[in-house]
Parts: C-alpha cells; sequence; structure tokens
C-alpha cells in the first residue's frame, strides 16, 4: 500500500484530526470535520504485469505534490484475501474538502495525464463511489 498527503501552503490555517479510518482538515473555525472521500476500484485486464502496477502506482504517488485539492491519497494492490473473483485489483482512496476539490482533481491535467496515459490502457474494469463523512 503506498499513501500520499498533501497540505499545501494555503491550508495552514487548518488543524487536522487523526481518526482511525481517515485523516479530516477543516478551518479551525469549524467545529466538525467534514471530508469529501472519492474511492476507486480497478480489475485490470488481462496480462497486466507487476512492474506496470508499480508504475503506475509512482504516477499516482505524484498527484498529491501536483494536485493541491488532494488531502489524503492512499492506494494500493488488492492483497488477495477475499473469496476468488470477488474483489478488485487495485483500489485508490482519496480525500479532498469538498465536491468542489474532487471536481478540481478530476479535471486536473496532471490526473488527466495518469489517468489516461497510465491506467486507461490497462483497465478492464472500474467502480467508483463518492461519500462524505461528518
Amino acid at each position: 500500500m503506498w499513501t500520499a498527503a498533501n497540505t499545501p501552503a494555503s491550508n495552514k490555517d487548518s488543524r487536522c484530526v487523526n481518526t482511525r479510518f481517515l485523516q479530516h482538515h477543516a478551518p479551525r473555525s469549524e467545529g466538525i470535520c467534514t471530508v469529501f472521500v472519492h474511492n476507486v476500484f480497478f480489475k485490470w485486464k488481462t496480462g497486466t504485469t507487476s512492474g506496470e502496477i508499480d508504475e503506475m502506482a509512482e504516477a499516482l504517488g505524484t498527484l498529491p505534490g501536483l494536485v493541491p485539492s488532494i488531502r489524503s491519497y492512499t492506494f494500493g494492490r488488492d492483497l488477495g484475501l477475499g473469496q476468488p473473483g470477488a474483489s478488485w485489483d487495485f483500489a485508490i482512496f482519496a480525500q479532498f474538502d469538498d465536491e468542489d476539490g474532487w471536481r478540481a482533481y478530476l479535471s486536473d491535467p496532471e490526473h488527466e495525464a495518469v489517468r489516461d496515459e497510465k491506467l486507461a490502457p490497462r483497465i478492464a474494469e472500474r467502480a467508483s463511489v463518492q461519500f462524505i463523512v461528518n
């Protein structure tokens, strides 16, 4: 599993509250932390190599330093512990301050390049879910 987090200088008035599952960033004036969560699951095309997965992971790992709206970014391969055929091969768990931050990530040229050039050619199936945690 790889984890990358980004707290840009523009966010230095935030406080960070670590919970067992998530890292939340919220302005100091707010009493409740809210985070927008974007989870993506992939099944790779047959023949995708371990080296190719490593290349994809390396490219994904650059995004928190390039896309300012990312607050936390964790991704990794399935450990193979679940029921055969019922698991996904790889997952990304990304956190943003809000929906606007997520949309900025989706349309960011750095994200688009990684998605289109590194991941898309190897994706057999993809699923995603977005939700808010208070």
